[in-house]
């Protein structure tokens, strides 16, 4: 029986994970998190044809051993990549709905208390099942992926208010048909360091829904990630070019964009490049982060 409530130090803050590690360097990297006070972790799926249901239940099983009591306290966020699983209409439909019931058996046996939301992103491919069709199959269907009514509201979904004019327009279009469904319970915004661009997308989403949750991806960057990004730069993701200029204004932009999220009281998902860098120069406590003493 749980004692007492590990504290929650940063509710608003969720830290991105990854899930090319281990299970033990990614639990060995919750504990140290843990330790500063976060609570809310989030499981991307960039690995090919392999979702990241089995490396959930690797981490609950490792965390049950070490902190059991921490494991219930954790909020999580567990990223599935339709594009990355894409094995045609029917299958790709399929897949999806052995996931939803694999995270759910996950659940159950680890009798976790709070359940993880799902965020659903189609990939950089538009194909014929994508995260609108999912939100609207679950609209006419509210069994059809998560069975459990308690979560049948647990879906996130990407926005990206950086593209350009006709994309942009077809952007919108998208969330505005995704939002309708009544199935999308978060909004994740995409890395940018646009704050006017920002500010127009956090405005479109509200007039559609005043209620969604809205969480600003926020890229803390390394000098590695800088070197090679006009080489190798992310899809959908648009830097400034003061960002790529040098590490310190880099970060100064992203705290920029932090001030700005603490400002309209949004929720952030932090992108750490460095997690030596990121402990070694204590680096968590350079950013503008509201926590529970603030």
């Amino acid at each position: 029986m749980l004692t007492k409530t590990p504290q929650n130090k940063y509710p608003t803050i969720t830290l991105e994970l990854g899930d090319q590690k281990t299970t033990l360097e990614l639990g060995t990297l919750i504990l140290r998190l843990s330790d500063l006070g976060l609570r809310n972790f989030q499981l991307t799926n960039k690995a090919k044809t392999c979702n990241n249901s089995q490396l959930f239940g690797e981490l609950c099983k490792f965390l049950n051993t070490k902190n059991p009591e921490l494991l219930q306290y954790i909020n999580w966020t567990l990223t599935y990549s339709l594009g990355n699983n894409y094995n045609g209409g029917i299958r790709t439909m399929e897949l999806f709905q052995e996931y939803c019931d694999n995270i759910q058996s996950l659940c159950k046996s680890c009798k976790l208390r709070l359940q993880p939301s799902i965020l659903i992103v189609s990939g950089s491919t538009q194909r014929k099942v994508n995260s609108l069709t999912i939100l609207e199959e679950q609209k006419v269907n509210a069994n059809l992926f998560l069975k459990d009514k308690k979560n049948s509201n647990q879906f996130g979904v990407a926005f990206n208010p950086f593209l350009s004019d006709q994309n942009l327009d077809m952007e919108k279009t998208r969330l505005y048909k995704k939002l309708k469904t009544g199935k999308v319970n978060t909004v994740y915004i995409q890395i940018g360091t646009n704050l006017e661009l920002l500010q127009s997308g956090l405005e479109y989403i509200r007039s559609i829904n005043t209620s969604v949750k809205i969480i600003i991806c926020v890229l803390l960057p390394s000098q590695n990630l800088l070197n090679t990004w006009n080489f190798r730069p992310w899809r959908g993701v648009f830097l400034g070019s003061e960002f790529l200029g040098d590490l310190k204004t880099a970060l100064d932009i992203s705290n920029n964009v932090i001030q700005f999220c603490n400002h309209n009281n949004l929720e952030i998902l932090l992108t750490v490049m460095d997690w030596k860098h990121f402990f070694d120069q204590n680096q968590f406590f350079e950013l503008e982060l509201k926590n529970n003493d603030s």
